[in-house]
């Protein structure tokens, strides 16, 4: 009896390890990638737009000004829709039949959110000389 338990829980074992990610959970995978990416971001992304806004401060007005404001706004957006898409994101259930067109909607999502960071960073990064 012991033996037949011991096979059935490895055949058991060996059947779960062997059950190949649907699309949902591939779909998920990867918006859990780029959000992670992105998040490691954040608090340079901050750490810019403060001396970004130092610099607006210490200025007067001027084109140099209005491309540093500009450069802020940006900064401040990539923050904000960061915020706005982990606010609004619900892990959906991966068996549902939904999930798989929720999920290619929110990989878009996420994806804005990974461009407006990065670019808002080298953005700064320019102007800064950084």
């Amino acid at each position: 009896m012991i033996k037949i338990s011991i096979f059935s829980i490895i055949a058991l074992l060996f059947f779960a390890c062997n059950q190949a990610p649907n699309n949902a959970q591939i779909l998920d995978d990867k918006i859990m990638q780029i959000h992670d990416e992105s998040m490691a971001k954040s608090s340079l992304v901050l750490s810019l737009k403060k001396e970004i806004n130092n610099k607006i401060d210490s200025i007067e007005n001027g084109a140099f000004k209005d491309s540093l404001l500009v450069i802020s706004s940006h900064l401040y957006k990539a923050d904000r829709s960061m915020l706005d898409w982990m606010h609004t994101y619900k892990t959906p259930n991966l068996k549902a039949d939904s999930a798989e067109k929720y999920l290619t909607n929110q990989l878009a999502e996420i994806n804005k959110v990974y461009s407006l960071t990065f670019e808002s960073i080298n953005e700064a990064k320019a102007i800064l000389n950084k």
